[in-house]
């Protein structure tokens, strides 16, 4: 399967490109901020803030190198797995269809926001109406024919809502001004405190969906793609490196780490908002998101500055976001299921797209009446993760560092020194991570 060689499209302005960057964010939103963060700093206050930077930061090389790909090919990072062997790819999907069997566990948490205006007044019973309610609005998008479209639009309305709502509550409110100095400066304290046995799996948790996490990185590959990155414009294919197109080759690196930036540092001060209400109202109140009060316990955000008008405007946010976040994983999730069938049985990869959706969805039918509480579900998703990242990530190494110069005929191509020791470092962190998993696990 060689390669085609076509020139090299003309990049676009910045603003006209950015899109995926804010699928990232939003889609990033709905784990992170709203279930591991604000519960670990609720719970133990300012301990852990001095690891987040350092764990959204690890993102940004992983997702680099995973565009990068994508931008000198027009392809799939999950092509570029193929090429280099399918069993590679076979490993891929394996942990990827395992780390995200129970996608349900979003609509749950998404659910439990909702739940609060009933209409059952067993929590659990209202939790499981609403998700499937959800569960049947969220596929008109899924379904839409331009589902990308609709999505990044949603991603893009849902994340700046919420990150302007969260923002004005850490401006308008007294008690989040009184402690906002204090907080920030525990940026810059680095300690271990003493984590409760059962919170261990959470906080590892946490530090994996710090942005992506797990194969989760991989989909931003895809809304890559489905923009028009690089070689994707022209469908895919590669160029040869004269000065014409190493000018265009720039701009359009320099179009990759913004996006990318964009989307992993957006989530970032997101989480940072979040963090700062529950270290400012949730802590003092001893009130920590979790089970089926998961979102419910955090309107207080909103309800300590604009009452209960406030409350209810939240339990929407956190519905929308929870929600989103089961949309774009089903969607991202079946694009990379159906690429991976369409390369190993030569099938039409639109035709499986869909079947795959229909496969996630009924996954989430059958799980959503567990009553298993949603971050039970959520952490399962976890526990696959880091060792998806120290798998994939050498391969990864592998494919921009070896291959790509390789095809190209030109080192041009590679990630620079800095880039390459970033990405090393991060695979020491996660791997180092994932020995935790394990032991808190067994």
């Amino acid at each position: 399967m060689k390669f085609e060689v076509k020139d090299l499209p003309k990049p676009p302005k910045i603003l006209a490109f950015i899109g995926p960057g804010f699928i990232l964010a939003a889609f990033a939103q709905g784990s992170g901020e709203l279930i591991w963060w604000p519960y670990l700093v609720a719970k133990y206050k300012d301990a852990l803030l001095w690891l987040m930077p350092i764990a959204f930061t690890m993102q940004l090389w992983i997702n680099l190198e995973v565009g990068r790909y994508t931008m000198l090919t027009g392809e799939s990072i999950i092509k570029g797995f193929y090429r280099v062997s399918k069993y590679i790819l076979i490993l891929i999907f394996l942990l990827n269809f395992i780390s995200w069997i129970w996608i349900g566990g979003y609509l749950s948490a998404s659910a439990t926001a909702v739940a609060e205006l009933g209409p059952f007044e067993e929590k659990s019973k209202s939790v499981i109406f609403w998700s499937y309610l959800l569960l049947l609005l969220s596929n008109f998008a899924l379904l839409s024919r331009r589902a990308y479209d609709c999505i990044e639009k949603l991603e893009k309305f849902v994340g700046v809502f919420c990150f302007i709502s969260l923002l004005s509550v850490a401006v308008l409110c007294e008690d989040v001004r009184s402690v906002t100095f204090s907080f920030f400066k525990s940026f810059l304290s680095v300690h271990y405190p003493s984590i409760a046995k059962e919170d261990y799996k959470i906080f590892l948790t946490a530090v994996a969906f710090a942005g992506l996490g797990g194969t989760a990185n991989l989909f931003y590959s895809y809304w890559l793609r489905e923009k028009g990155i690089g070689m994707a414009r022209k469908g895919g294919g590669i160029f040869r490196l004269n000065k014409r197109n190493e000018g265009k080759l720039r701009r359009w690196v320099k179009i990759l780490w913004i996006d990318n930036g964009i989307g992993v540092y957006l989530n970032f001060i997101t989480t940072v908002l979040t963090a700062l209400l529950a270290y400012a109202i949730l802590a003092n109140k001893g009130l920590y998101p979790k089970g089926w009060d998961l979102a419910s316990v955090q309107s207080e955000f909103l309800a300590s500055t604009y009452g209960d008008v406030g409350r209810v405007v939240f339990l929407l946010i956190a519905t929308f976001f929870l929600a989103d976040t089961w949309i774009v994983l089903v969607y991202s999730l079946s694009k990379i299921n159906a690429e991976v069938f369409s390369l190993l049985f030569k099938k039409d990869e639109e035709t499986l797209f869909r079947i795959w959706i229909y496969i996630y969805v009924l996954a989430s039918i059958l799980i959503i009446p567990l009553k298993k509480p949603p971050e039970f579900l959520i952490t399962l998703c976890g526990v696959m993760s880091f060792l998806s990242m120290i798998i994939y990530i050498p391969i990864l190494a592998y494919i921009t560092w070896i291959y790509l110069p390789r095809i190209f005929e030109s080192k041009k191509v590679a990630p620079s020194l800095f880039s390459k020791i970033c990405l090393l470092v991060a695979f020491i962190f996660y791997l180092a991570l994932f020995l935790l998993k394990v032991y808190f696990t067994i």
